[in-house]
């Protein structure tokens, strides 16, 4: 005998609601509402584990500059924006959309920001050279010369990335549900400015793709920055540590006299801490809403 239609969806129903139901009864379970603990997401489990051996780049390879194979399409980003004093800037970001599509396939496969940014570098390497080309241009000392480079991330629009679907995120997070609340103007809602889903292992896009299409959240923009900013010969590490808006905030850290702030020490020197998802913060400012106590960040790049 065959199931009557309206069974057959009354059951598909109940399945959808007990599939919700669980999810809700999980979240609970795992951040009871008397707590006021952040979201944990999957990088934060990840981080928790690898947190006491943070790994190095080792920026002293060999490394070759990708050359144009004849068959790569470029992709051109013109991009304006001024230091904190007020100096303007403008330069080309090109990528090769099959070097982007490379780092894309390449970020989904690995759990490791070490291989990301070893594997982005050789195609990296023009944008490193255009930001010299910058310092040059513009006669820019050390410290100047992090502060152009810096507050050229900081100019481009935050763009939040989740490993889950935007649906199963809503459950995960209120962070993330009020989130895609405040930005569900934008259609589609993956573009600059809205939010990405579905970036697997580790809710980061590697520098290449940031590149690309100039969306990036906190940690995308510290590895972006990490690259960039190793190879114009900087003293820099990334942290990672407690946010009281999301599950976690990266943050990047430069050891420079010119420092001031709030800082972080590590193997004998000081890094001053450096905010790289909103301008104009700078050097050792630090957002007043996340709690900083050194004891409870963590060197994950250096």
């Amino acid at each position: 005998m065959m199931m009557k239609p309206y069974i057959l969806y009354g059951l598909l129903f109940l399945g959808l609601i007990t599939t919700l139901t669980i999810i809700k009864f999980q979240e609970r379970d795992n951040f009871p509402i008397k707590v006021n603990k952040p979201q944990k997401s999957k990088f934060w489990k990840w981080w928790s584990k690898a947190k006491k051996t943070p790994k190095k780049v080792d920026f002293s390879k060999p490394v070759k500059m990708k050359r144009d194979s004849g068959d790569c399409k470029m992709s051109h980003f013109e991009h304006k924006w001024s230091d904190y004093n007020g100096r303007s800037y403008a330069m080309t970001w090109e990528v090769c959309r099959k070097d982007y599509q490379e780092a894309l396939q390449y970020r989904s496969k690995t759990s490791s920001y070490v291989q990301m940014v070893e594997h982005d570098l050789p195609a990296m390497l023009p944008m490193v050279e255009a930001y010299k080309q910058l310092i040059d241009e513009n006669q820019l000392n050390r410290f100047e010369a992090l502060n152009m480079v810096v507050s050229s991330m900081q100019a481009i629009e935050y763009t939040l990335v989740h490993t889950n679907s935007h649906f199963l995120a809503n459950f995960k997070s209120s962070y993330y549900r009020e989130y895609h609340q405040a930005h569900q103007n934008l259609h589609p809602l993956q573009q600059v400015g809205g939010c990405l889903e579905n970036i697997e292992p580790m809710a980061c896009v590697s520098p290449l793709e940031v590149a690309y299409h100039q969306m990036a959240d906190c940690d995308s923009r510290t590895t972006f920055l990490f690259l960039i900013l190793k190879k114009l010969g900087y003293d820099v590490i990334v942290l990672a540590g407690p946010s009281s808006v999301n599950s976690y905030h990266s943050i990047l850290a430069i050891n420079i006299l010119e420092g001031r702030g709030k800082h972080y020490d590590y193997l004998g020197k000081r890094y001053y801490l450096f905010e790289t998802t909103y301008y104009p913060a700078q050097i050792g400012d630090f957002s007043p809403s996340i709690p900083y106590d050194q004891r409870q960040w963590d060197v994950y790049l250096y």
